[in-house]
């Protein structure tokens, strides 16, 4: 083998060992936006990327094929940027798999509180103090290492199986704003209360 033949293999072999994998997470199938948006390019060969821009308030569901890559894996990480862009803020969202189950990572909202208010294998539910008006994040869409990504267990599906992720965001009710509004004035009472002995 002459050197030219060699250096050629050896170009050839370093290019297949560093080449950066283009598949993504699943195969995305369809789509369901209700006039909203979704971008999914910044998906992974292991990670569900899905940023959402709610134009109004309601459902995106988005779903994905498996392939025999991802039942040997088990299981995708997920993360998301979900932005508000109509007038009115939101008051709650909810993430919803119907299949596998969820394990749930970082989350936080640029507006200010964001708390879960209930959770199960399959769903998680938050509530925003104040109402979110710009963005929150769930996972580590900004690759900042600050926040885990959250996981989809793929356990129990096999090839050709879909997988389903819906989110959906809520605006308060006037008497959920009540509520709200009294339960945060009891709690600066007792705060008070407390400081005051």
């Amino acid at each position: 083998m002459n050197q030219s033949m060699r250096r050629t293999a050896v170009v050839a072999c370093l290019a297949a060992l560093f080449q950066i994998p283009s598949a993504h997470a699943l195969t995305f199938v369809s789509q369901a936006t209700n006039g909203n948006t979704v971008d999914l390019a910044f998906a992974t060969a292991d990670t569900i990327a899905a940023d959402i821009g709610f134009v109004a308030s309601g459902s995106v569901t988005i779903t994905w094929q498996l392939d025999p890559d991802d039942v040997v894996r088990g299981a995708a990480a997920f993360n998301s940027i979900v932005d508000n862009f109509s007038d009115t803020p939101f008051g709650a969202l909810t993430l919803r798999v119907d299949a596998g189950a969820i394990t749930p990572g970082g989350f936080a909202s640029n507006d200010g509180a964001m708390v879960v208010t209930a959770q199960d294998a399959r769903s998680v539910s938050f509530a925003f103090s104040p109402a979110m008006a710009t963005h929150a994040w769930l996972g580590d869409p900004f690759l900042s290492g600050g926040t885990p990504d959250w996981s989809i267990s793929l356990a129990g599906l096999g090839a050709g199986d879909t997988l389903s992720i819906t989110m959906t965001t809520a605006v308060p009710e006037p008497g959920t704003w009540a509520m709200l509004a009294g339960g945060l004035g009891l709690l600066a009472l007792n705060a008070g209360r407390r400081r005051g002995r």
